[in-house]
């Protein structure tokens, strides 16, 4: 456990002492920053009658998703590609580190980093309630789906950058992926099968995002979401492995 908390942590100060992790971080605030002014001017507009509260569409906008689907291939595209192309790769697996211990470090400085990012988003929260009331369990809960959709990203993101060489293949191959996940929420709708339609369903991260946004807390997409993410990073490991005897 030393050894994957020595790694998290350095990964953590990667992300605040390398000018990526800035401009990630810029990128985001800048988008949200405008998505909040966005919806508070359409909440304030008394000509707009909104039956949904703030909250639902702060989770559901077309920034919301774009940043879901973008942000975690550039906080891992650099996690095992750029250690594999600096040959530092070799060097970590052949000290008292096991392939699991830096997978789980690697995902984990991400998501904590993943999780900064979001946390900022608070403060707009803070300066609505000043003028409205709040409904903190549902704001918290789309939080939550948040995080749990962002940590599915994330393996993904890890398990890219450990197929491949190059950082930004790893990031191409990366978005594909998590577009290609995110773009199956539709197909649903076209399908008049109904097991495979209730599949679908299942899967469709969107409708149990939204869902999230609502205050609905299912176990069932919390569920997959993990499994999900566990799976990815099980890839992941075993990737590492099979390289290691190459």
């Amino acid at each position: 456990m030393r050894a994957t908390y020595l790694i998290t942590v350095q990964e953590i100060k990667g992300f605040f002492n390398s000018i990526m992790g800035y401009i990630i971080l810029t990128m985001f605030l800048l988008i949200y920053g405008f998505v909040f002014w966005f919806l508070v001017n359409a909440f304030s507009n008394p000509q707009n009658t909104f039956n949904e509260p703030f909250s639902n569409f702060f989770f559901g906008t077309f920034y919301y998703w774009f940043i879901l689907i973008i942000v975690p291939p550039l906080l891992t595209m650099r996690s095992i590609a750029e250690e594999r192309k600096s040959g530092t790769l070799e060097l970590i697996l052949t000290a008292p580190v096991s392939e699991t211990q830096l997978v789980i470090a690697k995902f984990t400085a991400s998501f904590i980093f993943y999780i900064f990012m979001w946390s900022t988003t608070l403060f707009y929260f803070y300066l609505i309630g000043a003028h409205t009331q709040l409904e903190w369990t549902r704001i918290l809960i789309g939080y939550l789906g948040t995080f749990l959709v962002g940590s599915v990203f994330i393996s993904i993101g890890i398990f890219s950058s450990a197929i491949s060489k190059n950082q930004i293949v790893a990031a191409i191959i990366s978005f594909g992926m998590g577009l290609l996940i995110f773009s199956l929420s539709f197909i649903s709708y076209f399908i008049d099968f109904q097991r495979l339609k209730s599949f679908l369903d299942y899967i469709n991260i969107m409708e149990s995002m939204m869902k999230f946004a609502q205050g609905i807390l299912d176990t069932r997409p919390i569920v997959y979401f993990i499994s999900l993410s566990v799976f990815f990073l099980f890839l992941s490991v075993k990737m590492l492995d099979s390289q290691r005897w190459r």
